[in-house]
């Protein structure tokens, strides 16, 4: 953040200064950043909007409660690397297959489990 802080501080008028992780959105955009290069976008792209749109507004309650909503599937993405964790997260929701490239393999069971319940219990509260 330190970094992010300095770059943001000395930046020029036209440079955007977005995060690259999807746990530092709001902690970025209140720094100064104006968005995020999401991976969890891919699977939720309407709450990973709100959570930008109303950080950039500084109803930082509101983001702060929708990202809280997702803090275990951001983790699950990349508990076996990226994109496994977020080609298992769509292919749960039927968005794509749970195919990849070598040397790159799908997540293990376990964690497509983990994900599979991570995306029950997110539904549940939407």
């Amino acid at each position: 953040m330190t970094q992010i802080m300095k770059i943001i501080k000395g930046k020029p008028e036209n440079f955007s200064v977005i995060s690259g992780d999807d746990m530092l959105t709001i902690p970025i955009i209140a720094a100064g950043g104006t968005g995020v290069i999401s991976v969890l976008a891919n699977a939720f792209p309407s709450q990973c909007n709100e959570i930008v749109s109303n950080a950039l507004k500084n109803n930082f309650k509101i983001a702060r409660e929708t990202q809280f909503r997702f803090i275990e599937m951001i983790e699950l993405l990349f508990t076996e690397g990226n994109p496994a964790g977020v080609k298992a997260m769509m292919n749960t929701m039927n968005l794509c297959n749970n195919t990849l490239r070598l040397p790159l393999v799908p997540v293990s069971r376990s964690t497509y489990s983990r994900i599979q319940k991570a995306i029950e219990e997110v539904s549940r509260k939407n």
